[in-house]
């Protein structure tokens, strides 16, 4: 593989192969970290949701320090090369269903959008964009 099929990881801090795939996700961890102000040590990728969910990985998942003091997951983040669909959004959920985050966000080159999930209409509510980090930390601290 040539230095042009590879890009850095910001938070495997290595080289992995630039499928257009990944190199979305990196510059969704660029944009967190550089303009998110999410911190570098509380982002993990490809994160098994549970030992007991299905073999499959969240793209990102950030955590935060909840008001018992542990880490828990603060936004699980799916990242699409493709148009997103709703199957995505299924993805996603399905990922936060054992995570328990309380944000989820997706992300393709075309688009990207966060939301919550409305217990009263029984689906998740979305906005589009990115959050920052304390912009989800203030919405957690309002509720």
């Amino acid at each position: 593989m040539s230095q042009a099929d590879k890009l850095f990881c910001l938070v495997r801090r290595s080289w992995i192969k630039a499928t257009p795939e990944e190199k979305l996700r990196q510059a969704v961890l660029h944009f967190m970290f550089d303009k998110g102000s999410y911190p570098n040590g509380l982002v993990a990728l490809e994160m098994l949701p549970s030992k007991t969910s299905p073999l499959r990985r969240a793209d990102i998942v950030s955590y935060w320090k909840n008001s018992t003091g542990s880490i828990a997951p603060l936004i699980v983040v799916e990242c699409k090369a493709e148009k997103l669909t709703p199957q995505a959004i299924l993805q996603a959920g399905g990922y936060n269903y054992y995570l328990e985050a309380p944000f989820i966000a997706l992300a393709c080159p075309q688009e990207s959008f966060w939301g919550w999930f409305d217990h009263s209409k029984k689906s998740y509510a979305f906005q589009p964009g990115f959050p920052t980090y304390p912009q989800l930390l203030t919405l957690l601290n309002q509720a």
